[in-house]
């Protein structure tokens, strides 16, 4: 007996989304065992959130998202895609619904860590000038 087993597809399709934002201040830092040397937290109005194209949108629910990018945009009412130069600042790892805060942790911190445990890549890994950082042995 032959059967055809086709699988379960689903697509999906990507959406970069962009916030503007102000600071939560040092009291939240603090409050949720953070510092602003190490890590980056952007305030997250679910509701007030627009795609990359304009489109007004709540914001998806964080979980799942940990590891994904923060980036830096410029002037977002000059941006389109020929122009679009963005620069990864954080790699988010939680979010923080008390707060209303996406925490992430800073690039420099990821990239200094990496050339400190892997010191076979030094010359590749961008030193971080603001940071040092040791790195303990197995």
């Amino acid at each position: 007996m032959s059967h055809s087993c086709t699988p379960n597809i689903q697509k999906f399709k990507p959406r970069m989304y962009s916030y503007s934002y102000v600071s939560p201040g040092e009291e939240t830092y603090r409050s949720l065992g953070f510092t602003t040397k190490t890590h980056l937290l952007v305030r997250c109005d679910k509701a007030r959130v627009r795609t990359y194209d304009g489109e007004e949108m709540p914001f998806p629910d964080p979980w799942g998202m940990s590891g994904g990018g923060v980036w830096r945009l410029t002037d977002l009412t000059r941006l389109t895609r020929d122009t679009f130069r963005p620069s990864i600042v954080a790699i988010a790892i939680e979010y923080h619904k008390s707060h209303q805060v996406l925490v992430g942790t800073k690039i420099a911190f990821v990239l200094e860590a990496v050339r400190k445990k892997y010191p076979e890549l030094d010359k590749y890994v961008p030193r971080c000038a603001i940071l040092k950082l040791n790195v303990r042995p197995e």
